[in-house]
């Protein structure tokens, strides 16, 4: 099954599931707690009611089984989060069995975490951790990032980036506005370490020498 894929608030999100699950907090007299990084984008793409539905299912679960009497949700992300990244959901400590949670995962969990593209992380036996790639919400918005048309480029665009995370990230939103993209240090010493085979060269100031710029200023003056 494919997800929706649609703008969504997730402190909405959020606020919604703590009001449909007051019946049963009241019920085992447990409090609920949102732990949420502020690298989290406010209003990300995805399907939000798959999303909805998961966390419902997996709070609901916690409830029933766990003997705590307070619930923390921790939700984390990259702190460069650029174009598509994994947001984490993690509940630590719930004192449930391990195979009563990796039973629930695989069966209760399954299908909405595979329409979502998210996957289990194995942290400690009674830590409940699963990971969902979200995109960020300005991704449809060409005018936000400045880029020029693609059809203005004869060549490809170079990535290079000391953080593999940004590199990737960059890669994959020069992708989305269907540039081609040659990302990496290996993937530009495969194509014979040519500049002049790009019409853009992203290339992060950490790793930038003399000699490159040099490269850079030579390769611009035989375009002019």
């Amino acid at each position: 099954m494919n997800q929706t894929e649609q703008s969504f608030d997730i402190n909405t999100i959020l606020t919604t599931l703590f009001s449909s699950l007051d019946a049963i907090r009241r019920e085992k007299n447990i409090e609920l707690i949102y732990d949420m990084q502020a690298t989290i984008p406010r209003e990300l793409r995805g399907d939000s009611d798959v999303l909805s539905r998961l966390l419902h299912a997996l709070l609901t679960f916690v409830f029933q089984r766990t003997d705590e009497k307070e619930i923390v949700l921790s939700l984390g992300a990259p702190e460069d989060f650029l174009y598509e990244e994994f947001v984490s959901f993690c509940i630590k400590e719930t004192h449930i069995a391990k195979e009563d949670i990796v039973t629930f995962l695989k069966t209760g969990l399954g299908n909405d975490l595979a329409i979502l593209g998210g996957k289990i992380m194995t942290d400690t036996p009674d830590d409940i951790h699963i990971e969902i790639p979200f995109k960020i919400h300005e991704l449809g918005y060409r005018r936000h990032y400045r880029l020029p048309h693609v059809g203005m480029l004869h060549k490809k665009v170079l990535v290079i980036c000391e953080s593999k995370q940004v590199e990737r990230t960059l890669a994959h939103m020069l992708c989305y506005f269907l540039y081609e993209v040659d990302a990496g240090l290996e993937s530009y010493r495969a194509k014979g370490s040519n500049l002049a085979l790009y019409d853009i060269a992203i290339i992060d100031q950490r790793l930038s020498t003399d000699a490159v710029n040099d490269i850079i200023i030579e390769v611009q003056k035989k375009c002019l």
